[in-house]
């Protein structure tokens, strides 16, 4: 018989391996680039379009996290998570068969909307069906499986052509796709649809059906009803936009956006995606030695995926003592 940590691992695998596709994403052009710049390529760029090729992923972002912030509302977040990685599945295969920039261009951007979405869904996926207790080493392992990713696309660009390379990257997205067949639908997203069975039947498959898991899982549910039990005030069409645009004004809105657009600035800043993208060219920049480039970056590679597979380590002991604090001030 599983047990529980084996069925939350076994579904965030998946969020895992489709991160590790993201990685791949994000550093292709690394792969790519030299290689079109190359005399002999079939496909011409220039400095503008090697330049639309690298940061186009970041501007289809804004789709994907819009598309994946409405579907999984309205058809959960299993069937979510399985539709924003096709768009990624065509990409590669575009990059594949591309003759020419446009369907290089347009691959790239489909694959830039599934890596938006499924970085926003995936967190969300590891909160709702992971326990509080190895929550935060999952989150922390998806920002390491980017790093690897990237890792891995800088290693085969060595020794691949950019044609094959786009096959390869496609394969994590379908063996994640076949664990999300797998996964029960979130527990969270059933209980808000008022499926309270589906709920509770996906909560124990996922938690364990103990004691604690029982007590949780009830008293989630008498708190939904009673909420959904509450008279709903008839608004007019004026009102619910007022009412609308108000939460924006709320401290439990603000002081959240805030924490998120400085940690963003912070990260950008720190080359988060700067680095996967371009880190051959600038080793080769910072070095002067193009020959040797290939050894500088898999060496900051080494460095960005170790010090992501530290912090998962490290918040794993800090809740560990968090979870013993709080033990003893009970107790006391």
């Amino acid at each position: 018989m599983t047990t529980p940590l084996l069925r939350q691992s076994w579904t965030m695998s998946a969020v895992l391996i489709n991160m590790f596709g993201q990685g791949l994403v994000l550093s292709y052009p690394s792969s790519l680039l030299p290689a079109l710049n190359q005399p002999d390529s079939p496909i011409k760029v220039d400095l503008h379009t090697s330049s639309w090729l690298g940061s186009i992923v970041g501007v289809a972002g804004i789709p994907g996290f819009l598309i994946s912030s409405l579907l999984m509302d309205l058809y959960g977040r299993k069937t979510t998570h399985g539709l924003v990685i096709l768009p990624a599945v065509v990409g590669w295969l575009m990059i594949y068969y591309s003759t020419d920039i446009t369907v290089l261009m347009i691959g790239r951007f489909l694959c830039g909307i599934s890596s938006a979405a499924t970085v926003s869904l995936g967190a969300i996926v590891m909160g709702e069906y992971t326990s509080p207790k190895y929550r935060g080493v999952f989150l922390y392992l998806k920002n390491a499986s980017v790093c690897m990713g990237a890792m891995f696309m800088h290693i085969i660009s060595r020794f691949l052509h950019w044609r094959t390379i786009s096959l390869v990257a496609m394969s994590p997205l379908l063996i994640a796709l076949g664990i999300i067949y797998t996964w029960p639908e979130s527990p969270a997203w059933l209980l808000s649809k008022q499926k309270y069975n589906r709920s509770e039947k996906a909560f124990f498959w996922l938690r364990g059906n103990c004691e604690e898991s029982r007590r949780e899982i009830t008293e989630t549910i008498k708190a939904q009803k009673e909420r959904m039990a509450k008279p709903k005030l008839q608004l007019t069409y004026s009102e619910e936009i007022s009412d609308f645009f108000k939460k924006f004004t709320k401290k439990d809105f603000v002081k959240p956006a805030i924490i998120m657009v400085l940690a963003t600035v912070v990260l950008e800043m720190s080359g988060r995606h700067i680095f996967p993208a371009y880190l051959l060219y600038i080793m080769a920049e910072i070095t002067g030695e193009s020959s040797q480039s290939f050894y500088y970056t898999l060496g900051s590679d080494v460095i960005i995926t170790a010090s992501a597979l530290f912090a998962s380590a490290f918040v794993n002991v800090a809740d560990d003592d968090d979870e013993e604090a709080n033990s003893k001030m009970i107790n006391e």
